[in-house]
């Protein structure tokens, strides 16, 4: 029961994560790409993925413009564009005059190309704020695993261990250098601090800190 409990859970989890481009999906957006491409890398970063839902949900597309030569039943070419809901509709246009189309440009490929280019400037502006927040976040929850096993070892041996490795539990974060989770004690050993910080890929360095004493964490930006 607890593993279909957990497949369900993923399932639901997943489904709530591409939320914005099933929307997009279900609209039939034609940026329903560019929408898919920024929930995809981004959407874990919680500012983001809210931004790319209000965008699926409130998107009032434009009429495209098909602009180029098109062959006419008699034989002649024109010039001309035409304004469709997408190129479904464009098609069915040229159905009804006769045309057939010899060289076409559509203004969504360059609203595309905009979209897509925008949405990138966006990105590299959040994610050296919202990364930070995104990896302390994920580090705090592996460190608090640590704790209770931490209070454990006071409790049996009177003294916290000086190093994680002492514990005798695999440990995998343990200051990797530009994130990742530091561990130390006081003199007597009778208190500790973890403190789980990154500096990438932002020039700041953001730390979530707990300690034995207050028993709670506290963020220093």
């Amino acid at each position: 029961m607890e593993t279909i409990g957990f497949i369900i859970f993923g399932i639901c989890a997943i489904a709530f994560y591409f939320l914005p481009a099933l929307i997009a999906t279900k609209r039939k957006l034609r940026a329903v790409v560019a929408i898919t491409f920024v929930n995809f890398f981004l959407g874990w970063t919680a500012i983001v993925w809210f931004v790319v839902l209000l965008w699926a949900i409130f998107k009032r597309e434009k009429p495209v413009t098909f602009t180029g030569k098109f062959l006419t039943p008699e034989g002649g070419e024109v010039d001309s564009s035409l304004n469709a809901p997408n190129e479904k509709a464009f098609k069915a246009q040229l159905k009804d005059l006769g045309w057939k189309p010899i060289r076409v440009q559509s203004s969504e490929k360059a609203r595309t190309r905009r979209r897509i280019f925008n949405g990138l400037m966006i990105a590299l502006m959040v994610m050296p704020f919202a990364c930070p927040y995104a990896v302390t976040g994920f580090l705090a929850s592996e460190a608090s695993r640590m704790i209770p096993i931490l209070e454990n070892f006071k409790a049996s041996t009177g003294v916290y261990p000086e190093r994680l490795e002492d514990l005798g539990v695999p440990f995998h974060y343990n200051d990797r250098g530009i994130w990742g989770i530091r561990y130390g004690t006081n003199e007597e050993g009778k208190e500790f601090w973890l403190a789980c910080y990154s500096i990438t890929p932002s020039p700041f360095q953001l730390q979530r800190v707990y300690n034995s004493v207050d028993k709670r964490w506290t963020t220093i930006d």
